[in-house]
């Protein structure tokens, strides 16, 4: 700097309005860095500078530029510019400029602002700058806390549920949403006091529809396994009467008592091709029980695997099994799945089972992706009620899955106005609602929560 400027050098000084900047007595140079942080991408935060004159002449302000990041831009502010004759910052005085900061692209940038002026009435140029920095960070996806559609609006059910066209509807033809839970096997809830102390299949399921308000809450009868001939429905000890008499019945006269709807659900998950004996004689024994009880719904078969085509299934299983539950129970509800874990039903769109009152299941978790749903689901949904009776998440659990999963499905569900029982109303069987002092998993991770405020609309 020359010995003139030197001697008639007016000083300004920048205050920024996050972090002041540093400027050093004598000289023109702006040190220290305005940090403007963390910013989401498609939002801008805008910082107000001050510029003051200090010293003992005017200054004529000219003009300004930016160089680094082209994420910052001037706004605004009271400072002038002008280029042909300068505007005047009169001693002592003070004006601002306005620098917004609206990031493009994720990670961290710097930028300067630099504005060069003249000393008093002569030419002599000088000019300063200040230095700044900002980090643009992706948006975060949350979905807003979901609300009930406004189109068709559910209504509380009451008694016999009817099809029409795809929707479920009342007997005054409004159409139902029925949104709960699935509970464990109920013979395991009831003797299995070492997996879940204390409670049992009347109370996890009371306190479903009670404190979570619950009003559909499915119950997934396991049929049993060779490896354990004491338990399940086919047990030669424990199984068919006495399991009916000791673990369903009461549960199911209690809960429609209420008037909260129940799905008995046989619980297979396997292959289909050697169970239509199996199958046939569980709903020869099942369909006329509740026949009579219109809070009853029924699931044919839970997961069919292989093979993996819905002709087959219709043909051998589906069809043949739904004809059998309408020679015992022709109104109640009934639920058909596809094979490949109830994931594979677009066929029914085309080619559906006969009958009356019947609707088609999905079950959709974390590993199928969004793209799928419309692909899988879509044309089914289209033109027949869709039940959901399974879906959840629990990061690092069974079938994985985060909040983010659950607020997208939850969505898409709403959306299309689908009834649905979550997975699961438990401690042990995962995805689950519960730790396992029964207090609720909270997200991202946990759906416990989630849930809870779903069923509580």
């Amino acid at each position: 700097m020359s010995k003139w400027s030197k001697k008639y050098f007016t000083a300004l000084m920048l205050f920024g309005f996050l972090s002041p900047a540093l400027v050093n007595a004598g000289v023109t140079s702006v040190s220290g860095t305005t940090n403007y942080g963390q910013v989401t991408i498609g939002q801008s935060k805008t910082t107000t500078f001050t510029i003051k004159n200090i010293g003992s002449q005017n200054v004529r302000l000219d003009s300004h530029w930016f160089s680094g990041s082209t994420e910052f831009s001037k706004v605004g502010g009271t400072c002038g510019f002008n280029t042909t004759s300068g505007w005047t910052l009169k001693r002592g005085k003070s004006c601002t400029v306005l620098i917004k900061y609206a990031p493009q692209v994720a990670g961290a940038v710097s930028g300067k602002f630099t504005f060069g002026y003249y000393l008093g009435s002569g030419w002599t140029w000088e000019e300063n700058s200040i230095s700044y920095t900002g980090t643009g960070a992706n948006p975060v996806v949350v979905n807003p806390t979901p609300t009930p559609t406004p189109t068709p609006t559910p209504v509380p059910a009451t008694g016999w549920l009817n099809v029409v066209g795809n929707k479920i509807v009342n007997a005054n033809g409004q159409t139902v949403i029925l949104k709960g839970v699935n509970i464990a096997d109920p013979e395991h809830l009831n003797l299995k006091t070492w997996e879940r102390p204390g409670v049992s299949a009347r109370s996890v399921a009371n306190l479903a529809t009670d404190t979570y308000k619950a009003k559909v809450i499915r119950l997934p009868i396991l049929p049993g396994d060779p490896a354990y001939p004491n338990e399940g429905f086919f047990s030669a000890t424990n199984g068919w009467d006495k399991y009916f008499n000791n673990h369903i019945a009461p549960l199911v006269t209690e809960l429609t008592n209420k008037g909260i709807y129940v799905i008995i659900d046989l619980h297979y998950v396997s292959n289909y091709d050697t169970l239509y004996s199996k199958v046939e004689a569980f709903w020869k024994y099942m369909a006329p029980k509740f026949a009579n009880n219109p809070y009853v719904i029924y699931e044919m078969f839970n997961e069919p695997i292989y093979p993996d085509n819905w002709s087959t299934w219709r043909t051998t299983i589906a069809q043949p099994i739904a004809n059998l539950i309408r020679s015992y129970a022709p109104n109640n509800l009934l639920l058909v799945g596809g094979p490949y874990w109830s994931s594979h039903i677009a066929g029914a769109a085309t080619d559906p089972v006969l009958g009356k009152n019947i609707v088609y299941v999905a079950h959709v978790y974390a590993n199928q992706t969004i793209s799928m749903w419309d692909s899988r689901y879509g044309a089914v949904a289209d033109k027949y009620p869709l039940f959901i009776t399974e879906w959840g998440f629990e990061s690092g659990g069974t079938e994985g899955g985060d909040i983010t999963y659950g607020q997208n499905f939850e969505t898409w569900m709403r959306n299309r106005g689908l009834s649905w029982t979550v997975w699961s109303f438990d401690i042990l069987w995962g995805p689950r609602m519960f730790n396992s002092d029964w207090t609720l998993k909270p997200g991202p991770g946990g759906m416990g929560v989630f849930v809870r405020d779903l069923l509580a609309q």
